[in-house]
C-alpha cells in the first residue's frame, strides 16, 4: 500500500482495519503514515506526515521522492506482492503503479486521481496503470468507465469518519468557555509549506474581521493535523495571544466552531458533513495560479462545490490580496441569517450527496475482490 498524504494515510489505515478483520492472515506493507502502522502496516517510511504537493516543493524534494520510487521498486521484486494498492497522491503513485503492473502485480486505487479538474487528456493513463479503480465521488465513475477502466464507486468515506468520532463533550465545552465572541475553526492544512503560505493571510483576514460591526473579539482555534506544526501556526496567529493552537482533533473543533475557514481538501467534507458554514481560502505562487487557470476544467476548487455542482461556500484563490474577501464573507455568515441559512441548505444537500455508510467495508471487499486467482 502507498499514501502520501494525511487524508491518504487516515483512509487507508481505516481500509486496512476492515481488511484485517476480513482476513487476520493478510500483511500489508510500503509507504505510508503514522496512523496506517497503528493498524498494523509494515511501515517502510513516513511520506504521509510530510506530504509534498505543488511544483516547487516537488522540486525541492527530487532527490526523497526519487530515493522512495527506487526503494519502492525494489520492494516489488524483493517481496513480489499479490496486490499493490495506490491511494490518492497521483504523482508518485501513477508511475509506481506503472511499474507494479509491468512486473506482473495487479494495481488498484483508492481515491481516484482528480484529473477530470484539471487533467482530462491523463484519465487514458491511468486506465492504462491500474487495474481498477475505487471512486469515492458519486461522479467520477462514468467518467473513467468511458475510458475504459474497470471502476466501482464505494462512496466517500467522510461519513464513516466523522460517526466514528465520539464528540468529546467536555473539549468542546472548554473551548466554548466564557467565549464573548464567535468561536471559529481555522484549518490551515496538513502540508508544511501551505501552513508557512496560508496561515498567515487567514490570520490577516481575521484581523480584518474584528472591525465589522456587531461581531465581538472572536474565539480562534486552529486545528492541525500534526502538533509538529504548532509552533508555525503560532507564529502565524500571534495576534491572537488567545487562540488555541489543537492537534488531531478536526472534528471536535469543527463541532466547537460557530464558523469555520479552511484551506480547500478533504477537511471540506469534513466541516460540510459536520454541518457548520466556512469559507474557502487557499493560496498559491503566481506560477501556479496561471497555470491553474489554464489546466483546471471544473467552475470550482472546493469539493464542496463541486458536489454540489454549483456556489455553495465561498471560494478564495490567488496569490495576494486573499484578507479582504474572506473577512467579508465570514462576517456575512456571522452577521446575516439569510446568508448563513443558504448555506447551511447547501451543506445539507451536499451530505445527502454524499452520505455512504459502510464506505470503508466496501472498498476494503472490492480490494479482497482484486486479489488474483
Amino acid at each position: 500500500m502507498f499514501a502520501g498524504e494525511p487524508s491518504g494515510d487516515l483512509h487507508a489505515a481505516a481500509v486496512l482495519g476492515r481488511l484485517k478483520a476480513r482476513r487476520p492472515d493478510l500483511h500489508a506493507f510500503g509507504f505510508g503514515g503514522r496512523k496506517m502502522a497503528e493498524a498494523g502496516f509494515e511501515l517502510r517510511e513516513d511520506l504521509a506526515s510530510d506530504a509534498i504537493m505543488g511544483i516547487f516543493p516537488v522540486i525541492a524534494a527530487a532527490p526523497r521522492l526519487i530515493r522512495v520510487y527506487r526503494s519502492a521498486l525494489q520492494l516489488f521484486r524483493e517481496r513480489r506482492p499479490k496486490l499493490a494498492v495506490f491511494v490518492d497522491y497521483p504523482g508518485l503513485n501513477m508511475r509506481l503503479a506503472a511499474e507494479a503492473k509491468s512486473m506482473g502485480i495487479r494495481t488498484v486505487c483508492y481515491i481516484a486521481p482528480q484529473v477530470w479538474a484539471w487533467g482530462r487528456w491523463r484519465t487514458r493513463r491511468v486506465a492504462r496503470v491500474y487495474d481498477e479503480l475505487l471512486t469515492i465521488l458519486p461522479f467520477e465513475t462514468d467518467h473513467f468507465a468511458a475510458a475504459g477502466l474497470r471502476s466501482r464507486f464505494t462512496g466517500h468515506p467522510m461519513t464513516d469518519h466523522v460517526a466514528a468520532r465520539t464528540p468529546d463533550d467536555a473539549f468542546i465545552s472548554d473551548l466554548r468557555r466564557d467565549a464573548t465572541g464567535p468561536v471559529i475553526g481555522v484549518f490551515p492544512g496538513s502540508r508544511p509549506h501551505v501552513i508557512q503560505s496560508l496561515a498567515p493571510v487567514l490570520a490577516g483576514a481575521l484581523r480584518r474581521l474584528e472591525g465589522v460591526s456587531g461581531i465581538r473579539r472572536p474565539r480562534i482555534v486552529v486545528g492541525l493535523a500534526d502538533d509538529r506544526h504548532a509552533v508555525a501556526a503560532r507564529e502565524a496567529f500571534g495576534a491572537f495571544p488567545d487562540a488555541r493552537i489543537v492537534a488531531d482533533k478536526t472534528t471536535d473543533v469543527i463541532r466547537a466552531s460557530d464558523v469555520c475557514l479552511s484551506t480547500s481538501g478533504t477537511v471540506t467534507l469534513e466541516i460540510a458533513t459536520v454541518g457548520k458554514p466556512f469559507v474557502i481560502a487557499y493560496r498559491v505562487s503566481p506560477p501556479v495560479h496561471l497555470l491553474g487557470r489554464l489546466l483546471i476544467t471544473v467552475p470550482h476548487v472546493g469539493l464542496v462545490n463541486l458536489v454540489a455542482g454549483t456556489s455553495v461556500v465561498p471560494e478564495h484563490v490567488g496569490s495576494y490580496g486573499l484578507e479582504s474577501g474572506v473577512a467579508r464573507d465570514l462576517g456575512d455568515l456571522l452577521t446575516k441569517d439569510d446568508v448563513r441559512a443558504r448555506q447551511e441548505e447547501g451543506l445539507r444537500r451536499v451530505r445527502e450527496a454524499l452520505y455512504a455508510p459502510g464506505a470503508y467495508d466496501r472498498a476494503a471487499a472490492a480490494i479482497l475482490d482484486a486479489f488474483p486467482g
